[in-house]
């Protein structure tokens, strides 16, 4: 099609694959080089249609290819496969008026994990129609439920306030800046992989950096002066 970008993205897409040694899943748009755990697509037709969230990107693609150096190199070692995904995993959107019903209801269905996106900073209801009694009923079931934001640039920062906090202390998992198709994909993942594993276990293994889809920033203080422009 006249206008079509498709030719240079796969063109562009053929030169990372044979001219950087990067060793990760890669969003090739748009002459930018994006992290696939990272991204987020913002518009529907336009060609900046993709966006990091929490970092720039890996690189550029121009006449040569400019690289920020924060991407996964090739290695040596022997590959090893964890393939398996638990497919009961959904994200639920909080919206005013949510039943918390409708996490129990999920449960007795058969889902094994609930990822649920939150009011800015994973902020919960806590009064009328509040989640911490079915939050710390799944806990006790081994469902461990996961508090991501609604923000498209934003974190769970769920101890800022007494709505965040309180799902925390009945055992929600804070999201942190792990996008929350990330943090979907990473529960399936846990879950298909390490099937034993009690709500404990699975929070640390969630929270550890596998593969650049979460920082180690804790606190607002601590983010990059650039992620306020982006």
């Amino acid at each position: 099609m006249l206008g079509s970008d498709s030719k240079r993205n796969i063109l562009d897409s053929v030169r990372i694959a044979t001219e950087t040694n990067i060793c990760e899943v890669m969003i090739v748009f748009n002459s930018k080089i994006l992290r696939g755990n990272r991204t987020k697509k913002f518009r529907e037709v336009e060609f900046e249609a993709f966006e990091s969230i929490g970092m720039l990107p890996l690189g550029v693609i121009e006449h040569d290819i400019r690289l920020t150096g924060e991407h996964f190199k090739k290695e040596n070692s022997e590959l090893k496969y964890f393939n398996k995904l638990e497919e009961k995993v959904c994200v639920l959107k909080i919206t005013p008026g949510f039943d918390p019903k409708i996490i129990s209801n999920l449960i007795e269905l058969g889902y094994k994990g609930i990822i649920l996106e939150g009011f800015g900073a994973g902020n919960v209801p806590i009064d009328e129609n509040s989640l911490v009694p079915e939050i710390e009923n799944a806990v006790k079931k081994g469902i461990p439920i996961v508090v991501s934001s609604q923000c498209a640039i934003g974190f769970s920062w769920m101890y800022l306030y007494e709505c965040g906090k309180k799902a925390l202390d009945a055992g929600a998992i804070p999201g942190h800046d792990m996008i929350s198709e990330t943090a979907m994909t990473k529960l399936m993942w846990i879950l298909g992989n390490y099937p034993d594993y009690n709500v404990e276990k699975i929070k640390k293994l969630f929270l550890k950096d596998i593969c650049g889809e979460v920082s180690n920033i804790r606190t607002p203080k601590e983010k990059r002066i650039w992620e306020y422009s982006l």
